[in-house]
C-alpha cells in the first residue's frame, strides 16, 4: 500500500468520523427536544417558563450565554426578560431598539441570523459588549413569532467548543422557538383565564 493511498484512506475515515459525530449530536438534540417540550408544556408560571426557554436553548446548541428579549410594541424596543451567562444580570438593564444591532435586526425582519464573527458584521453594535465588559464572538438570533407577529428574540452567544453556529443549530432552534412560543401562548392563556 503506497503512501498516497493510505493518506486517502485516513482522510476518508476522518470525514466519516466527523459525519458520525454530527449525527450523534443531532440525535442528542432531538432526544433533548422531546424532554424539553414536555417540560415547557407542563410549566404554567411565566417567569419560570422564560427561564427554562433560555436555559434549554443554550443547552441545545451548547453556548456560553443566552438571552430572551421581548418586544415592547409601543416603544419599538426589546427588553431583556431573562438571560444566563457571565453578564446576565448586567445586561438586563439595557434595551435594544427594533432595527438596532443584530438582535434588533432580527426583530425587525423576523428572520434568523447567524453571525460567526461579529466584528466583521456591519449590524453588530459593540456598545453593549463595551458597557458590560464582555466579548461576543459569535451569535445566533431567532425571532419568537406567533403566526406573523414578532413577540421577541432569543439570542445565543459564543459556542462552548469554540466552533461556529451552523445550519443544524439554526434548524433545531427554529423548531425549538416555535414550540417555545406555543408554550408561552398556552401559559398566557391560562394566566388570563385564571384572572377572570
Amino acid at each position: 500500500m503506497d503512501r498516497a493511498h493510505r493518506k486517502k484512506q485516513v482522510n476518508k475515515m476522518v470525514k466519516e468520523n466527523k459525519e458520525i459525530d454530527k449525527l450523534k449530536r443531532q440525535i442528542f438534540q432531538l432526544k433533548a427536544l422531546i424532554t424539553i417540550f414536555f417540560d415547557l408544556f407542563q410549566t404554567t408560571d411565566l417567569d419560570l417558563l422564560f427561564n427554562k426557554i433560555i436555559k434549554y436553548a443554550a443547552q441545545i446548541v451548547e453556548c456560553d450565554g443566552a438571552s430572551l428579549l421581548l418586544l415592547d410594541k409601543e416603544k419599538r424596543e426589546l427588553y431583556f426578560k431573562d438571560s444566563l451567562g457571565k453578564k446576565s444580570q448586567e445586561i438586563k438593564k439595557y434595551r435594544v431598539r427594533v432595527g438596532q444591532g443584530i438582535t434588533g435586526w432580527v426583530a425587525e425582519k423576523g428572520e434568523v441570523l447567524i453571525v460567526n464573527n461579529v466584528n466583521r458584521d456591519s449590524k453588530w453594535d459593540k456598545d453593549f459588549d463595551k458597557a458590560i465588559k464582555f466579548q461576543t464572538k459569535s451569535i445566533i438570533c431567532i425571532p419568537l413569532k406567533l403566526e406573523k407577529e414578532i413577540l421577541g428574540v432569543i439570542e445565543l452567544i459564543n459556542k462552548k467548543d469554540r466552533t461556529y453556529f451552523d445550519k443544524n443549530d439554526e434548524e433545531i432552534l427554529i423548531y425549538f422557538a416555535d414550540q417555545a412560543v406555543i408554550a408561552l401562548n398556552k401559559s398566557l392563556l391560562n394566566t388570563s383565564s385564571e384572572s377572570e
